[in-house]
């Protein structure tokens, strides 16, 4: 298991949930989920919204570009940046990413 620690919508750390098992709970009511996980920062997005759904190839790639390059700006720890959707491998009708594989890192 992969087990993190996360804060919750009420800023209190929650120590040792799986990975999958929060993402599970968190989607109910979100449509984009991070996870920071070590020097990793996971990003699973609901699969009916933005950017899967409802953009072009150039917005989807705008949406993604920005998301990674802020977080690797603004975290120092984060070296990778995951999207993910819905906790599965990336898939639009645009891009398409292994959630194995990073689709950003940091440069040295």
């Amino acid at each position: 298991k992969n087990l993190v620690k996360y804060i919750s919508e009420y800023n209190q750390i929650k120590d040792d949930i799986d990975v999958s098992e929060l993402i599970k709970q968190s989607k109910a009511d979100t449509r984009v989920f991070m996870i920071y996980y070590g020097n990793d920062m996971i990003v699973d997005f609901s699969g009916d919204s933005a950017p899967l759904n409802g953009t072009g190839a150039y917005e989807e790639s705008c949406i993604l570009d920005s998301i990674s390059d802020t977080m690797l700006s603004v975290f120092d720890n984060v070296e990778r940046i995951y999207f993910t959707e819905d906790g599965k491998d990336y898939e639009s009708g645009h891009i398409s990413v292994s959630k194995d594989t990073p689709y950003a890192q940091r440069r040295p």
